[in-house]
């Protein structure tokens, strides 16, 4: 349990984690990119791979740390709360800035991958109520698997991520590291700041999860999706989303559950944020993602936050 302090405080170590978090992450996409390009892999491989996975970290280690601290709920709540964040908000943001036009091979590979997973991931727990050891050990080696078969098919010639400006191989492997402990401390602080604060507030660790948390990790996918909208390498803008919900829906919360098993998984995951994740992703099977589209994503998510205040 975590030492209980007033809400200013709490505050404080809530957002000044959140602002670590995306820090930390963004420099880890910087080194891991560099290490992308020496390896030629293509635009929606190194969003989806690189950026994606990496990006996701931080949900990553908010989750293992909540695992840890017996608030699973805060777990499942971060990892589906930021899938929901980052089609609704992300791509709904970045398609109202300009429309993004989505490959057929990602129409017909990546989008039903994703549309897979959570599709099992809503089945399953509407069948067992709960999340087991073994469910999650599957779901890793899932993710093992998807991660060999990209590797394997998707070293093309890679169009860079920014100007070809390469960190020597020994700066990025040290630059890493140093990332990921950053990580790991800003998850400590997000943790603890936010079960204080919805304690004070009277909040479910479930919602604070979904929203602030979820918002707050999902910094680093907006960042590096402008930047990449920026250079129109719209590639990269959905392999960054696809990869960084996929790694959410299997690592994040396989990895939380071998942790600590999920003995009762909350009634709204399957009711509400499940179906609506699955809703979201559904809508990416289309060939363009136009304005209209992101508008109505944005709108939807405004709708999912009014029921979560008026339904805890």
């Amino acid at each position: 349990m975590y030492p209980d302090v007033v809400l200013f405080e709490a505050l404080l170590f809530l957002f000044g984690g959140l602002w670590l978090l995306a820090w930390s992450s963004d420099r880890f996409v910087w080194a891991s990119a560099c290490l992308a390009r020496r390896l030629r892999l293509s635009s929606f491989v190194v969003g989806f791979v690189i950026v994606g996975f990496g990006t996701s970290l931080s949900e990553l280690m908010v989750s293992a740390v909540a695992a840890c601290r017996g608030h699973s709920d805060l777990s499942l709540g971060n990892a589906y709360g930021s899938n929901i964040f980052n089609v609704a908000v992300i791509l709904g943001f970045l398609c109202l800035l300009r429309p993004i036009r989505i490959r057929r091979s990602v129409r017909l590979a990546a989008v039903p991958l994703l549309i897979l997973v959570t599709a099992a991931s809503w089945a399953s727990l509407a069948c067992f109520g709960r999340i087991t050891r073994p469910m999650a050990a599957a779901a890793i080696l899932l993710f093992v698997g998807v991660v060999a078969v990209y590797a394997r098919f998707g070293r093309r010639s890679a169009r860079s991520l920014g100007p070809d400006r390469e960190a020597p191989g020994s700066v990025s492997a040290v630059g890493m590291l140093f990332f990921l402990a950053t990580l790991l401390l800003a998850s400590h602080l997000v943790v603890w700041g936010s079960v204080v604060t919805a304690r004070r507030l009277g909040l479910s660790e479930l919602m604070i999860g979904l929203t602030v948390v979820a918002a707050g990790t999902s910094l680093p996918e907006l960042a590096t999706s402008l930047a990449a909208l920026r250079r129109r390498e719209t590639d990269i803008v959905l392999g960054n989303v696809i990869g960084s919900n996929f790694f959410n829906a299997v690592v994040v919360v396989g990895a939380s559950t071998l942790i600590r098993e999920v003995e009762s998984v909350p009634e709204g995951v399957l009711w509400r944020d499940l179906p609506f994740s699955l809703i979201l992703t559904c809508g990416l099977l289309c060939r363009r993602l136009t304005c209209w589209r992101g508008a109505l994503a944005l709108a939807s998510f405004v709708l999912y936050l009014v029921l979560l205040l008026c339904i805890r």
